[in-house]
This record gives C-alpha cells, structure tokens and sequence, in this order.
C-alpha cells in the first residue's frame, strides 16, 4: 500500500539520486571529450580550415577576439536564463507535478486523493511521465555542446595550427623599411 502523503517525498529522494549518478556518468563523458579537444572531433568551420590562407593583421586578429567575445556573452546568458530557471512539468493526466532547478527535480506534488484511489501501475506511469517532461524541459540541449560561431570556430581552427596561424600572422605584417630617409637609394 502507498502512502499518499509520504510519497512525493521518496520519489524525490529517488530522484535527486539517480540524477546525480546520470549527472556522474556525462561529467566522466565529457571530460573524455576533453581529452580529445583538437582532434577532428571538433568542428572547424569554414574561416578556421586549412584552406584559409587569410593574413592575419592586427585588426582582423582585434575584430576576430571582439566577436569571440560577444559570442560567448550571448551563449553565457542564453545557458544562465535556462540553467538559473525553475521549470515545472506536469504528466499527461495531470495529477503529478515535477519541478526543480538544472535538471535537479525539488518537488513533486500528487494529488493525493488520486493517489489514494490509484493504482500503483497508474501512479508509476504518471511519475515517469511527469519526470519525462520535466527532463526535457530542463535539458540544456544544444548548449551542452558548448558555445559555436564562426568566429570560435576560426579561432579553434587557429588554435589547432599554430604553424599555420604563425605563417597567416607573417603575411599580415608588413616588414619594416630596413632605409632610413635621407638615407635611401
């Protein structure tokens, strides 16, 4: 026998356990991917690729950091506004709600005289439902990709050959009169 009042409570708990170990797992994946940062696991766009033989003049390099930069302004608020979010999901018959914080349920509410009246079959199903909607919700999708534009991507692609990057900076600068005027030939 459920008790209905006591149940929130424990799915919670239970919960909040299994998302720390999910959240164990994909912290161990991505710091594998990590590992891996500069191989062709990265995407390189078009400015970024080998092909780009672009000098690199102090402007361009100025202008490149600049919309870097605002890149990853943009994607630091637009993951604050999801992460920093209360969301709330409620299953399909509407008698359970889930809400929490980044993926971290900090309720559940059933209704209790439902789930005085339920069966378990019917509660389970409610609760996986509920919890469904609110991990979907809640999943930072995208984002957990990490920031992407153009301009990162040159840069990663920049960072990746450095040899090349030496060579594009060579051909940006112009090389110094080695004449003094009054001095010329």
């Amino acid at each position: 026998m459920i008790d209905p009042p006591g149940l929130p409570d424990n799915v919670r708990q239970a919960i909040n356990a299994a998302t720390a170990q999910a959240l164990a797992v994909q912290t161990e994946k991505l710091t594998d991917l990590n590992d891996h940062i500069g191989d062709d696991d990265f995407p390189v766009g078009a400015s970024g690729s080998p092909e780009n033989d672009q000098p690199i003049t102090r402007d361009y390099a100025i202008q490149l950091l600049h919309q870097v930069s605002k890149d990853l302004d943009q994607f630091m608020r637009r993951a604050a506004a999801i992460t920093d979010t209360t969301t709330a999901a409620d299953s399909a018959g509407g008698h359970v709600v889930v809400s929490g914080i980044r993926r971290q349920v900090r309720s559940v509410s059933i209704d209790p005289q439902w789930a005085g009246t339920a069966r378990n079959t019917e509660i389970e199903s409610e609760l996986r439902d509920a919890l469904r909607a609110f991990v979907d919700r809640s999943t930072t999708g995208e984002l957990t990709k990490g920031p992407r534009s153009a301009a990162i991507s040159e840069l990663m692609g920049m960072v990746a050959d450095p040899q090349l990057t030496i060579q594009r900076i060579s051909r940006g600068t112009t090389p110094r009169s080695t004449t003094h005027e009054g001095h010329g030939q």
